[in-house]
C-alpha cells in the first residue's frame, strides 16, 4: 500500500502553517512522531519525540481562511491516538485531501518527565539526567559566595533579621515617621515622611497599626478565589500599592515590581532586559521560534525566584529568628531594599544567570525543589501567621501592565500571540504546582490582560468565570476622613512638641482645600499631606497643595506618574490599537 500523505499543523497554529508527513499505513502512530520532529527541527528541539501527542481531526482548508490559530479545545470532533495504533486503523478509507489530518501537541514543561524536554546544557551537546545535580552544585556554588560568612550581604542580614535595621525615621520639628524612597529618587530631605508606610500592621515602629477595607477585601478575595491568578487593578494613585503591602505585613508571601523606578528590587527590570537581549539577538519570527522565546523567559523567571528563595532560606536558617523575624520585616526588606542596604536581591538574580544555559526541565525542577524546601522552613519558622503545609503563597506581580505590552507578539500561546508577562507567568505556575497565587497589580491591566492570563499556566486556567470581579479601593469620602488619616499620622508622633508642630501645620482652612482640590484617589493627598508636613513657613500647606495638583491635572506635566493627561492619552491608545479588546474588557465587569 502507498505511503499517506497527512497535513499536520501544531496546536494553536493557523492552517498556513500545515506541513506534510508521509507514513507507511502498516506503521504506527509512535513511528509518526519521529517524521513529524523531522520536519520541525526548531520548534520541537526542546521536545523528545515520544512526548509529542498525536491527535486525529479533520479540519477542512478553505481559501477563505483568516489566520486565525486552531486549537484543540475548541474543537468538538478529535480524538487522541494512541501509540500502538496503526495509521491503517486511524485513516482505513485514506487521508481526506484539502483537510488538516493531525494537530500535534507539546508537553507542558511543568508536566514532562525531566527527560521529555532535551535543550542542550552546553549548546555542544544534549543535556542528561546528571545536568539536574550540575544546577544545584551550580547554585550552592553561587550561593555560598554570596552569603559567605563576614560578607557585607551576611552581615547586614544577621543583623536586619533579628530586628536590628530599621527604615530611617524625619527629623525636625515633627520627627519619628517613616522615611523610604523609590529606586529612581535620590534620598530626600530628612524632614520629609513616607506615608506609604506609616502603621503598617505587624510593625515594630509603631504600637498602632491600620488595616484598610481594600486590604481586607484583596485578602478575601485571595481566600476565596476558586484561581491561582487574581488579576487587581485601577487607576494610578488609588491606594494599590498600600493595599498589598497591608496584606503582605499579614500573609507570607513574594513582591516583585515590573516599574524600572519604584518600589522594591530591581530584579524584573534586569529579566526584561535579559530577554530584550535574547530577542535582539535571534529575532526569532515564526510560531516555533516564540515557543524558544517562552522557555527564554521563563528560565530567567526561575532564576528570578530562585534569588528570592535563597534569600528567605538564609534569613529563616538564622538562629533564633522566630520572633524578629516576621512576614512583616521579610515584606520591608523586598519593598525597600534599597533604603535598608542596597538591592540584594538584584545582586543575586545577576549572579545566578550564568545558568541560563542548563535546559529548561533542569532549572524548574531544581526551583521547584528550592521552593518546597523553603516553603517547610516556612512551616517550622513558627511565629505568626502560621503557614501550613497546603497553605498558597500570595507572589504579587506590582505594576504588571508594563510586562503586558513588552515585546508583545513575541511570544505565544495555544491561543494567541502574547507579551512578556505570558511566560512570567508560566515560569511562576510552573514551580508553584498549585502552591501560589499569582497577584498581578497594575494601572492597565484591566485592557490588556485582562483575558489571556488564564491560558498562561496549566494551573491558572481553572476559576475563571464569564466576569472579572472589581477591585474597589478606599476614597475620601469627606472632610471628616482627611482629619481621621491626619489623626493617624499624630497617633504615631513620638512626642508632644511633634504633635503641636502637625496640629500648626493642618488648620481646618488645609484640610477643607485638601478635599476640595484633591478627593477622590488616595494617593494625591497623601503627597501633599507629606509636602505640608516637610514645609516649616507659615501657610506653607496651600503652596504644596496646588503643587500636586498641577501635578495631576497640568498638561505641562502629563510625564509625571499618575498624571490624568497621560492616563486619558493611554485610554485613547489602548482605543485606537483594538477598540474591540477594549469593549470586550469592560464588558467584563
Amino acid at each position: 500500500m502507498a505511503d499517506l500523505n497527512l497535513f499536520c499543523l501544531i496546536d494553536g497554529e493557523p492552517v498556513s502553517r500545515a506541513f506534510s508527513v508521509k507514513i507507511a499505513p502498516a506503521l504506527t502512530v509512535s513511528h509518526l512522531r519521529d517524521p513529524i520532529k523531522a520536519e520541525k527541527p526548531v520548534g520541537f528541539r526542546d521536545v523528545a519525540a515520544n512526548y509529542l501527542t498525536v491527535w486525529h481531526v479533520s479540519v477542512p482548508v478553505t481559501s477563505d481562511d483568516k489566520g486565525l490559530p486552531i486549537t484543540l479545545n475548541a474543537l468538538v470532533e478529535k480524538k487522541k491516538l494512541h501509540p500502538v495504533t496503526k495509521i491503517s486503523k486511524v485513516f482505513d478509507g485514506g487521508a481526506p485531501k484539502k483537510s488538516i489530518n493531525i494537530i500535534v501537541q507539546r508537553p507542558s514543561p511543568a508536566d514532562a518527565p525531566l527527560h521529555a524536554l532535551t535543550y542542550p546544557s552546553s549548546g555542544s551537546r544534549p543535556s542528561t539526567l546528571f545536568s539536574g545535580k550540575v544546577v544545584g552544585a551550580n547554585v550552592k556554588n553561587i550561593s555560598d559566595k554570596f552569603f559567605r560568612r563576614g560578607s557585607s550581604v551576611a552581615v547586614f542580614l544577621d543583623s536586619f533579621v533579628r530586628g536590628q535595621a530599621m527604615l530611617p525615621t524625619t527629623s525636625g520639628d515633627i520627627h519619628g515617621l517613616p522615611r523610604a524612597w523609590r529606586r529612581s529618587i535620590a534620598k530626600p530631605m530628612e524632614e520629609r515622611p513616607n506615608l506609604l508606610f506609616l502603621d503598617l500592621p505587624g510593625s515594630s515602629a509603631t504600637g498602632t497599626a491600620s488595616i484598610s477595607l481594600a486590604s481586607a477585601s484583596l485578602l478575601n478575595k485571595m481566600e476565596n478565589s476558586h484561581s491561582l491568578l487574581l488579576p487587581v487593578f485601577d487607576v494610578s494613585g488609588c491606594g494599590k500599592t498600600r493595599a498589598v503591602l497591608e496584606v503582605l505585613s499579614q500573609r507570607w508571601g513574594f513582591y516583585f515590581n515590573a516599574s524600572g523606578d519604584d518600589w522594591g528590587s530591581n530584579d524584573m527590570s534586569t529579566l526584561q532586559s535579559v530577554v530584550k537581549k535574547h530577542l535582539e539577538e535571534t529575532r526569532m519570527d515564526d510560531t516555533d521560534d516564540r515557543y524558544i522565546n517562552n522557555s527564554v523567559a521563563r528560565k530567567v523567571t526561575f532564576l528570578l525566584f530562585a534569588s528570592r528563595l535563597l534569600i528567605l532560606e538564609y534569613c529563616l536558617n538564622v538562629p533564633d529568628c522566630s520572633e524578629t523575624f516576621t512576614n512583616a520585616r521579610w515584606t520591608l526588606l523586598q519593598v525597600c531594599p534599597h533604603v535598608l542596604f542596597e538591592d540584594i536581591f538584584n545582586l543575586l538574580f545577576t549572579a545566578l544567570l550564568e545558568l541560563q544555559q542548563h535546559c529548561e526541565a533542569h532549572l524548574m525542577y531544581f526551583v521547584r525543589k528550592l521552593f518546597n524546601e523553603t516553603k517547610t522552613r516556612l512551616v517550622q519558622h513558627g511565629g505568626m501567621p502560621k503557614v501550613k503545609s497546603d497553605t498558597k503563597l500570595p507572589v504579587f506581580l506590582d505594576e504588571a501592565q508594563v510586562f503586558g505590552d513588552a515585546f508583545d507578539g513575541s511570544f505565544v500561546s495555544v491561543s494567541s500571540d502574547r507579551p512578556l508577562l505570558s511566560p512570567i507567568l508560566q515560569g511562576f505556575d510552573f514551580i508553584g504546582h498549585g502552591q501560589l497565587m499569582l497577584v498581578t497589580c497594575g494601572t492597565g491591566t484591566s485592557v490588556n490582560t485582562i483575558f489571556w492570563p488564564k491560558s498562561s499556566g496549566p494551573n491558572l486556567k481553572h476559576g475563571f468565570g464569564s466576569r472579572f470581579p472589581y477591585m474597589g479601593f478606599q476614597r475620601w469620602t469627606d472632610q471628616r476622613s482627611i482629619k481621621a488619616y491626619i489623626s493617624r499620622i499624630r497617633g504615631c508622633l513620638p512626642d508632644d512638641d511633634s504633635r503641636r508642630a502637625l496640629d500648626e501645620r493642618f488648620p481646618q482652612a488645609a484640610i477643607d482645600m485638601l478635599f476640595k482640590r484633591l478627593s477622590g484617589r488616595l494617593h494625591p493627598i497623601v503627597v501633599a499631606v507629606e509636602a505640608i508636613i516637610r514645609g516649616n513657613e507659615q501657610g506653607a500647606w496651600q503652596a504644596a497643595i496646588n503643587g500636586v495638583e498641577d501635578r495631576l491635572v497640568s498638561w505641562e506635566k502629563r510625564d509625571v506618574k499618575g498624571n490624568l493627561c497621560f492616563e486619558l492619552s493611554q485610554v485613547r491608545e489602548k482605543w485606537v490599537k483594538d477598540s474591540s479588546q477594549f469593549e470586550d474588557s469592560l464588558r467584563a465587569f
